[in-house]
């Protein structure tokens, strides 16, 4: 006797980009619907996401109150959407304690639908008040969570969730290969361009590696800042800004690239959640340096061309930069490397893992 096939609603701002749909395939066991705002506001990149993917069937759009705003956005229509629907399960993609996660599970709990939600806090949260209680509220009726790391499944059970928690990493896209060397000095940065990232120090690093270059691709408040920096340290003909990238076309940016750095900083309520950036340099052929926190640590335990160190100031950077050059990763190595993230991160990997679960329940 053959199972009927089930549907699966995935809600969610992530949804906006197109890089992060490709995972949700619907095959002979799930369809899966897709739902994005129909803008979505990025104020920290000062750039609107338009969905590219509105015009296929399985992907529908809705309007949403406060767009970019993370915790406090909500949809219009929802209602409406989910009762012509009627999904097997939904799937929000957002934290719990988010004003739309709960707008979801609302209606989720009226058409008694199972409802889970997403989790990457890796790093204790204390919310206001009133955030607080949503997320008790979520963490109530949620049939599951799904959770990015082992860090972050502590961080629900510390803030006191005692659902199943389902882990499922973020994926990496196959993008062609091309090796570095030792003899392409140029280095790579892939990220936003905040505080946070400490693109700064790398850019302080090139006054001590006068041979190398940095290629910088993304886009935030701090380019302009980071432009003025390099002007300062007269080493703007070695900084190229090349502005945001899609995702499919990365890999046509690093044919001169030697190695990737990103040195994300650690604060109290911050640290790298996951460290897709770093894993599609991996794909791409590059050794990387990243700094020793949040998910960089286990990926640099698990990845051999994955390095993450502790950086006090930019002279300790420019020093693990030219002793990685002095002992670089033979190719063979780099190609194991990027085997060992498909495996483990690509997106046909983190879609079985979604299937199975789906199908699960």
């Amino acid at each position: 006797m053959s199972t009927a096939r089930k549907t699966i609603l995935v809600i969610g701002h992530p949804l906006s980009t197109n890089e992060n749909c490709g995972v949700f395939k619907t095959n002979q066991d799930v369809h899966y619907v897709l739902c994005a705002p129909k803008r979505w506001l990025v104020k920290s990149l000062g750039h609107t996401y338009v969905p590219a993917n509105s015009r296929k069937d399985n992907f529908h759009t809705l309007p949403v109150i406060f767009s970019g705003r993370n915790s406090l956005f909500f949809w219009r229509g929802l209602s409406a959407f989910i009762s012509s629907l009627r999904p097997s399960l939904i799937y929000c993609w957002e934290e719990p304690w988010c004003l739309s996660t709960l707008q979801v599970m609302r209606y989720a709990s009226k058409q008694n639908i199972p409802f889970f939600f997403y989790s990457a806090e890796n790093k204790e949260k204390k919310l206001p008040l009133l955030f607080s209680f949503f997320r008790r509220l979520i963490f109530k009726k949620a049939s599951g969570a799904i959770s990015i790391t082992p860090e972050v499944d502590l961080q629900l059970e510390w803030a006191g969730y005692q659902g199943p928690i389902h882990r499922i990493p973020l994926w990496v896209s196959q993008h062609n290969y091309t090796p570095g060397n030792e003899t392409k000095k140029n280095l790579l940065y892939i990220g936003r361009l905040i505080k946070l990232k400490r693109v700064s120090l790398i850019i302080q690093a090139l006054t001590e590696l006068p041979e190398f270059h940095l290629k910088i691709i993304g886009d935030g408040p701090e380019r302009n800042n980071l432009a003025q920096l390099s002007k300062e340290l007269n080493i703007s003909n070695r900084v190229h800004f090349a502005g945001k990238i899609p995702n499919y076309n990365l890999h046509t940016h690093i044919s001169d690239m030697g190695l990737a750095v990103i040195p994300t900083e650690e604060n109290q309520r911050q640290a790298e959640q996951f460290g897709r950036a770093a894993l599609e340099a991996v794909v791409m052929g590059l050794p990387v340096i990243t700094s020793h926190t949040g998910n960089y640590i286990n990926l640099s335990q698990r990845i051999e061309t994955f390095y993450s160190f502790s950086f006090k100031d930019s002279s300790s950077l420019a020093h693990a930069i030219t002793q990685l050059y002095q002992n670089y990763p033979h190719a063979n190595i780099l190609e194991q490397s990027r085997k060992f993230v498909l495996e483990h991160f690509s997106t046909a990997t983190v879609s079985k893992k979604f299937n199975q679960l789906f199908v699960s329940i």
